[in-house]
């Protein structure tokens, strides 16, 4: 019986690893035509929103992408680490049975009630919502330097067989100078002229 069921569960096996194979390809076909450029019309709300409330937020982006690819979030995540480290400390010193006893045991926690009330409810839903909106503008923002960037750049080093040096220093140049949207806007355009002029396609999209 075993010879039996071994060749059952290979089949089994290669049945499964087939269809995760098909499912894969069409989850990225359809990703490919209905989640990319989904994703791309949300970053483009999300940030054109931002940027009628701030008047800046497009500068501000623009502004970062000039500086290149930076670690910037791993950077920010070994931050948030060590600050974390303290707190978790504090804590633990604050859970320690020996101080434990030597505080006063309260019959109730003003905290505890509140976290169990309706109240305490509403205000981790709030806390909630809030912190799945800053992550979410916080990834479209990233996303779409690192967009720019790879824009800015590839597109440079294709020009740059059809150009001398000189002009190809004098667009990077431009480019690590930009410090707000309408710069950004300029090079882009002087860049859209030259790939017309000497008939390259343009594999980005057009600036926000």
């Amino acid at each position: 019986m075993s010879g039996l069921q071994e060749p059952k569960s290979g089949r089994k096996i290669a049945v499964a690893i087939l269809g995760t194979l098909v499912l894969g390809a069409i989850g990225s076909g359809v990703w490919d035509r209905i989640g990319g450029p989904l994703f791309d019309l949300l970053t483009r709300l999300v940030i054109g929103g931002l940027d009628l409330i701030t008047r800046s937020y497009k500068d501000s982006i623009y502004r970062e992408a000039a500086y290149g690819f930076q670690e910037t979030s791993s950077s920010f995540i070994h931050q948030q680490f060590l600050g974390m480290l303290p707190i978790l400390y504090f804590f633990l010193i604050l859970r320690h049975p020996w101080l434990k006893e030597k505080m006063p045991r309260n019959g109730n926690s003003r905290v505890k009630d509140f976290m169990k009330s309706s109240r305490g409810f509403y205000f981790i839903s709030v806390v909630t919502v809030v912190v799945f909106i800053t992550c979410f503008v916080s990834m479209t923002r990233l996303t779409y330097v690192r967009a720019v960037v790879t824009y800015a750049q590839t597109t440079i080093q294709r020009l740059a067989p059809h150009i001398d040096d000189q002009e190809e220093e004098d667009l990077l140049a431009r480019f690590r100078s930009v410090r707000n949207a309408e710069d950004y806007y300029s090079l882009y355009d002087d860049i859209q002229g030259r790939l017309k002029a000497f008939k390259l396609e343009d594999y980005g999209s057009k600036p926000l």
